[in-house]
């Protein structure tokens, strides 16, 4: 397809999707309009071929019900999927960068990735206060072993990086963690 006018590009890059070249950008929040997105981008890219599909991941992260969404998404689908991570890649956003087809995940010379404890904002009756922050433990730990999946690290290794504080890692180390196979270079 020939690109004639900036209309034309327009059309065929909407919602964040190339859909000539298969390529899906995460440049956002997760949350739940960003999320949508990209469950439907992928799925439609998904009924168009088995061929190997992009996704490029600069997000601050967000939110992880949402994230767990874009997660099993990119499970369910036939297609390989490559994933490149730029610019920044925090929060709940490495999981996804982890996810993609082994051997198809890239992360860019200055890329910085980030992961941390969860957090919440919990009001209301103790009872419930207590509830939620178990729901929020439990979660963490589906994250963690999430992680275990994709990576060269542990489960307990990553609740032990997440509890400190922020924990942050370059390109290079997010390699050595088994989050991207290699470095991105055209």
């Amino acid at each position: 397809m020939k690109l004639k006018t900036i209309e034309s590009l327009d059309v065929l890059f909407t919602n964040n999707v190339n859909v000539e070249t298969r390529e899906i950008y995460l440049l956002d929040e997760i949350d739940d309009e960003s999320s949508a997105k990209f469950i439907k981008a992928l799925n439609f890219l998904a009924s168009k071929g088995d061929e190997e599909i992009t996704i490029f991941i600069d997000s601050p992260g967000g939110l992880i019900y949402q994230m767990l969404a874009m997660y099993d998404a990119m499970q369910n689908i036939r297609a390989p999927i490559r994933t490149i991570g730029i610019g920044h890649v925090m929060s709940a956003a490495p999981l996804l960068l982890a996810a993609g087809t082994k051997g198809r995940r890239f992360v860019a010379p200055n890329c910085h990735l980030m992961v941390h404890q969860g957090s919440d904002e919990i009001s209301g009756k103790t009872t419930d206060i207590a509830v939620e922050a178990r729901h929020c433990e439990k979660l963490e730990r589906q994250w963690c072993d999430l992680m275990e999946q994709h990576t060269h690290k542990k489960a307990k290794e990553w609740r032990k990086l997440i509890k400190t504080s922020d924990h942050y890692i370059e390109a290079v180390k997010a390699i050595e963690y088994g989050l991207a196979d290699y470095i991105y270079q055209k």
